[in-house]
């Protein structure tokens, strides 16, 4: 069972409410036993106001929230501050399609993925940036920094982890994106082996499963 947060924007109530909800997700005891993941996909932050962004990054840590892919919002923030506010997370800054500049601030602070188990099962979990940084962060040192792939090479940086998990054996694999729907459909159209996308960024609300909307078919069939 996944509880999943996306495009916060840095808005207090909705932390407020949030983790109340996170709260009952974590003391829920269904019949059966369960594996609980807490996730995030990005723009959980916004703007360059420190005092507002480490509330944010606090209801982050209160809630259990073991990751996020890294947003727009995100790169808002210079190097120096991110690195600063970030010192303490206990949870881990995505992005298989981020390159940071060796000796930078953020450098060795953005992960490409992670594995997190739960009763002996292991999740496999990538994070992915937004191809169109460069339309969405005003010029600053992030973006000088910190390089997001294109959407071709970002595809190719997804299958490459999830085929690093298929070499330990591990088959449960999500992506955080920030990318987009448009983005993700093609995520999951042409790669192989992953399972669920928690995408971001384009604020689509999608409700219910549905066919072609938000169940889609692998490359491989699946």
């Amino acid at each position: 069972s996944i509880f999943y947060i996306n495009d916060l924007h840095g808005k207090m109530t909705n932390m407020e409410r949030l983790y109340a909800i996170s709260k009952q997700f974590d003391y829920f005891t269904p019949s059966y036993e369960m594996d609980k993941l807490k996730l995030a996909s990005g723009d959980i932050i916004l703007g360059e106001n420190y005092l507002a962004n480490k509330v944010a990054h606090n209801f982050m840590n209160w809630s259990g929230f073991s990751a996020t892919a890294l947003g727009n919002h995100e790169m808002d923030v210079i190097p120096t501050k991110m690195s600063e506010l970030t010192k303490d997370a206990k949870y881990k800054i995505l992005g298989a399609n981020v390159t940071v500049d060796k000796g930078t601030p953020m450098d060795g602070k953005i992960t490409k993925s992670f594995v997190e188990e739960h009763n002996g099962n292991k999740y496999g979990i990538i994070g992915i940036a937004p191809s169109d940084v460069l339309d969405r962060v005003k010029h600053n040192k992030s973006v000088e920094e910190m390089h997001v792939s294109d959407l071709e090479s970002t595809i190719q940086s997804v299958q490459e982890e999830i085929d690093k998990f298929k070499a330990q054996g591990i088959n449960k694999v999500i992506l955080l994106s920030h990318s987009g729907y448009d983005n993700d459909k093609r995520i999951a159209a042409e790669t192989s082996g992953l399972d669920v996308i928690l995408g971001g960024h384009s604020h689509n609300i999608l409700e219910n499963v549905k066919d072609g909307v938000n169940l889609l078919t692998s490359k491989d069939g699946e």
